[in-house]
C-alpha cells in the first residue's frame, strides 16, 4: 500500500479521520497513508470482572477444554456464555452489515451472526479464540482483500487472529501474547509501511504495539508503561495533533484519567499526556469529530457521575474544558455514534448498564447534545457498545447491543427521526 491507505475498514458511523470527509452509512472507508478507522467497537470493563475474576477464569478453563475440538457450528440454543463486545462489518459481500460479538462472561471465542437481506440475522456461529473473548477488531491483516478479526482474550493474555475466507467464516485463531489482561484493541498503521498493526489497553496497566508483518503475522509486542494509568475500560486512536501520525487514546477509570500516547513516524509512542477534566471514572471513550471542523475531538463515559463527557479539539492535540451530559440512566458503559435522523449531525446512543437501558442524545450540530430519551434494552443488562448501522437498507440507522446476562442480542429498527421501534432479540 502507499498514498490512499487500503485498511479496508466498514463501519455504520461517521468518519472520524482528520482528512477524511464523512462517508455514507456503512460503506467502504478508505483513509489516507498512517489513518484508520476504528473497525473493532470497544466497550467497557465488565463490572464484575474483578470480584468474579477467579471464578470466570476457572469456569472459562474448563469450557475452553470442552469445547477444544469442537466445530464452528450454528447455534440456536440462548448463549450462556454472555455476549459483551460488538463490531459490524460486511464480510460476505452481499452488501449487508454483518455482527461479531465476544463472548466474554465465561467464553472463549466469539458470535458470528451474519446480516440477512431485508434485516435481521442468520443464527449464530461460534468460533474459539482464547481465554475470556473480550474486544473485537475487524480488517484485512493479509492484504487478501477479505476481512479477519482480532480479538483480545482477557484471562489468557493473548490477542487472536481468525483469518477470514471472504464468505462469513474464519480459519481457525492464532495467538499472540500481550502482557497481563488485555482489554481493548485498536487497528491502525503506526509505523507508515501500509500493514494493519495493532496496539491493545491492558489492564497490567500497559499497551502491547503489535505490528503486523502484511501476511496476517505479527512481530512480538512492543510493551508501553502507562505511568499509572489504571484501570482501562477502552481506547482508541486518531490524528489528535494534525502531525500525520496516529496517537492513541486511553481512559482509566480507577485512578479517572484520559490520556494521550502522541505517536511518532516510526511506530512509537511519547510519554502520555493526562488529562483530569470530564475524567471520572473514565469508562468508555472514542476519538470522534463532533463538530464538523475536521479535527477527532474526545467522549469518555463517567461511570459513577451518569453522563458521557466531550472535549473538543483545538486543533493542536490540546482540548478545551469538558462537557458533561446526562444518560438518564444509571452506570452508563459504552456508547456509539451516527446521524440517526438525516440532518448531518452525529448523534449519540448510550447503554445504561445500571438500568438496563438505552438513551439517545441528538447533536445539535456544534458539538453540544440534547437531552436523553430512554429505551428499555430489550433484554438484561447491555453490557455491550450499541452498534449503529442500517441492517435492513431503508437509509435508516438501527441499532444492535448485546445483553450479557440474557445470553441475547437486541436489534431495534430506527425510525429515521433519531427513535427506535420495538426490540427483536436474537440468540447470540
Amino acid at each position: 500500500m502507499g498514498g490512499v491507505g487500503q485498511l479496508r475498514n466498514f463501519h455504520f458511523s461517521i468518519t472520524f479521520s482528520n482528512s477524511c470527509c464523512y462517508v455514507s452509512r456503512f460503506r467502504e472507508r478508505r483513509y489516507p497513508s498512517g489513518q484508520t478507522g476504528l473497525s473493532g467497537v470497544e466497550v467497557s470493563r465488565n463490572m464484575f470482572a474483578t470480584s468474579g475474576f477467579a471464578a470466570l477464569a476457572l469456569a472459562s478453563t474448563v469450557l475452553a477444554g470442552a469445547l477444544a475440538n469442537a466445530p464452528a457450528t450454528a447455534d440456536e440454543f440462548p448463549n450462556l456464555l454472555g455476549p459483551a463486545v460488538p463490531a459490524a462489518a460486511d464480510l460476505n459481500h452481499d452488501g449487508y452489515p454483518d455482527v461479531v460479538f465476544s463472548d466474554f462472561v465465561l467464553g472463549n471465542g466469539v458470535s458470528v451472526l451474519m446480516g440477512r437481506a431485508g434485516g435481521g440475522f442468520e443464527p449464530a456461529i461460534r468460533y474459539m479464540t482464547g481465554g475470556q473473548a473480550d474486544y473485537v477488531a475487524i480488517a484485512d491483516f493479509d492484504h487478501d482483500g477479505e476481512l479477519d478479526l482480532a480479538v483480545t482474550n482477557f484471562t489468557s493474555g493473548d490477542v487472536s487472529i481468525l483469518r477470514g475466507n471472504g464468505d462469513g467464516t474464519f480459519v481457525a485463531a492464532v495467538n499472540y501474547p500481550t502482557d497481563f489482561a488485555p482489554g481493548a484493541v485498536v487497528v491502525g498503521d503506526y509505523n507508515h509501511d501500509g500493514n494493519a498493526d495493532l496496539a491493545t489497553s491492558n489492564q497490567a496497566p500497559s499497551w502491547s504495539i503489535l505490528y503486523g508483518r502484511g501476511d496476517g503475522t505479527f512481530a512480538d509486542e512492543l510493551r508501553i508503561s502507562t505511568h499509572l494509568g489504571v484501570g482501562s475500560g477502552s481506547a482508541d486512536a486518531a490524528d489528535f495533533d494534525g502531525d500525520g501520525n496516529l496517537d492513541l487514546l486511553r481512559g482509566n477509570y480507577v485512578n479517572s484519567t484520559i490520556q494521550i500516547y502522541r505517536g511518532r513516524a516510526d511506530g512509537t509512542f511519547a510519554d502520555p499526556i493526562t488529562l483530569g477534566d470530564g475524567a471520572l471514572t473514565a469508562w468508555y471513550g472514542m476519538a470522534r469529530d463532533i463538530n464538523g471542523d475536521g479535527k477527532s475531538d474526545i467522549l469518555f463515559s463517567n461511570l459513577v457521575g451518569g453522563t458521557v463527557s466531550t472535549l473538543v479539539n483545538n486543533g493542536d492535540g490540546t482540548f478545551g474544558r469538558a462537557e458533561r451530559y446526562s444518560t438518564g440512566g444509571l452506570l452508563p458503559q459504552c456508547f456509539d455514534l451516527a446521524d440517526l435522523n438525516g440532518d448531518g449531525t452525529l448523534d449519540m446512543v448510550v447503554a445504561n448498564g445500571g438500568t438496563s437501558s438505552i438513551s439517545v442524545l441528538l447533536g445539535t450540530g456544534n458539538g453540544t447534545f440534547g437531552s436523553p430519551r430512554t429505551y428499555a434494552s430489550g433484554g438484561l443488562v447491555p453490557l455491550s457498545t450499541p452498534l449503529l448501522a442500517d441492517f435492513d437498507h431503508d437509509q435508516k440507522i438501527d441499532v444492535v447491543v448485546g445483553n450479557t446476562a440474557s445470553g441475547e442480542i437486541t436489534l431495534r429498527y430506527g425510525n429515521g427521526d433519531g427513535t427506535f421501534g420495538a426490540p427483536i432479540n436474537y440468540s447470540a
